[in-house]
């Protein structure tokens, strides 16, 4: 099988992407091979929500810059 040409590489920071999003979201805790889809849901949001043990983590411009720049130096060194 040849190398990938690319990867597309995404992820959330702890509570921007909650369960009962509007967006959607994946139920990962069952015990299935494939996550289950979970339809927007606003009080299942609102549980997710109050029950964070911290205030949501969004990144900052320079922080985001950090990030890129890891993720370009380490593709390059495994390149």
């Amino acid at each position: 099988m040849p190398d990938p040409l690319a990867f597309f590489l995404t992820w959330t920071t702890y509570g921007t992407w909650l369960p009962g999003d509007p967006r959607g979201s994946t139920d990962h805790d069952r015990d299935s091979i494939r996550p289950r889809r979970i339809a927007p849901n606003d009080l299942l949001r609102s549980h997710a929500t109050r029950n964070q043990r911290s205030d949501a983590i969004t990144l900052k411009p320079e922080s985001r810059a950090a990030v890129q720049q890891m993720i370009h130096a380490l593709a390059r060194d495994k390149g």
